[in-house]
């Protein structure tokens, strides 16, 4: 019999987390196969969005290929643009071929594509697809409650009191000014 792609529906989420626990060597308790974030993620209705959030391939009744959408509209300032960010996408490794099946469906299906980070075989097969890097997003923290972090903090061994006080010590250095070639719009939320 041959490959189908489809709409998954909820019918099918026994059998998803089946097939992305297998794919991705995850436990029951991983947030990627927990029924309500899926449900939420695939299946619940948006009002915003009336398309399928979550396609499969499937053979022979077995899930072989999924990829679920995170769908955005946006303005390019003269017309409306639909884009989506691939999540949990996988494919079985026992039938290759289906996630870059899959990925190439959405390709041609939307507008633009886009994505943020990744599995390293993700990172490996987006660029022989056009995919390039835009922007790269660096995370900083500040301590601001050093006192209360320590008291906190996950781990309590030897480093607790020095990593105490280089947190005082950044906690009280001035802030610098953002670098000049940063920029921002205020933007009021749609309500």
């Amino acid at each position: 019999m041959s490959s189908v792609v489809r709409p998954s529906t909820v019918e099918d989420q026994p059998q998803l987390i089946e097939f992305l626990i297998r794919v991705f060597l995850v436990g029951r308790e991983h947030p990627i196969v927990n029924p309500e974030l899926m449900r939420w993620k695939f299946w619940q209705p948006r009002a915003d969005w009336t398309e399928p959030r979550s396609l499969v391939i499937e053979k022979n009744g077995r899930i072989t290929a999924h990829v679920g959408l995170w769908p955005v509209t946006l303005s390019n300032g003269s017309q409306m643009e639909r884009g989506t960010h691939m999540i949990d996408w996988a494919s079985d490794p026992e039938s290759p071929g289906g996630g870059v099946s899959l990925l190439q469906r959405v390709v041609k299906s939307y507008d633009f594509v886009y994505s943020i980070g990744g599995s390293d075989m993700t990172q490996t097969i987006l660029p022989r697809f056009g995919f390039r890097t835009i922007a790269q997003a660096l995370t900083f923290a500040r301590p601001i409650r050093p006192f209360r972090q320590m008291l906190q903090h996950q781990t309590r061994d030897v480093r607790l009191p020095l990593r105490f006080a280089r947190n005082v010590w950044w906690s009280k250095v001035p802030r610098k000014i953002a670098m000049d070639r940063w920029s921002y719009t205020q933007a009021n939320a749609a309500t």
